[in-house]
């Protein structure tokens, strides 16, 4: 028999499998195990990581779906709204006039819908940020002192 199991990553296959490495007890397990034994265990951690990456893609899909039901209600309940208005009916309302929002917060928030890594979702991450991102600027439309000393770089 050819045996494909290998000692060297089969920590990181169970990590990815079920969401830890192993134990302890399981490496004991693993240490007094014969070649065949490894090799069923090997073969089982697989199995698990496939069914752990088909649930994952469906949870993803199902995800979007919401995401796109959501959007799509919004848009039906204001025929007016242009899909990136809609998406900002969508977003926290802590994204609002917010100095101090990130890139990263946008994606947090997809990320937390379960959407981020998903074509749809890193295209939202601009979209996102341009509708709420809110630049600092005095009446005059230049940027307030407070701006230009955070922009200051001494290496310049």
């Amino acid at each position: 028999m050819a045996y494909t199991f290998d000692a060297q990553i089969v920590s990181d296959l169970h990590k990815d499998a079920y969401g830890c490495r192993p134990s302890s007890f399981w490496w004991q397990c693993w240490s007094d195990a014969s070649d065949d034994e490894k090799q069923a265990e090997w073969d089982s951690i697989l199995a698990a990581l496939e069914r752990s990456i088909d649930d994952e893609e469906q949870e993803t899909r199902r995800a979007l779906e919401q995401f796109e039901k959501e959007l799509a209600q919004i848009r039906e309940n204001n025929p007016r709204l242009t899909e990136a208005e809609a998406i900002a009916y969508m977003t926290p309302i802590e994204f609002e006039d917010n100095l101090d929002l990130t890139r990263q917060d946008v994606e947090h928030w997809l990320w937390q819908r379960g959407i981020l890594f998903t074509d749809r979702g890193r295209s939202l991450v601009d979209v996102i940020y341009a509708l709420h991102k809110v630049e600092d600027y005095e009446d005059d439309g230049q940027p307030s002192e407070m701006q230009e000393w955070h922009d200051f770089d001494p290496d310049c």
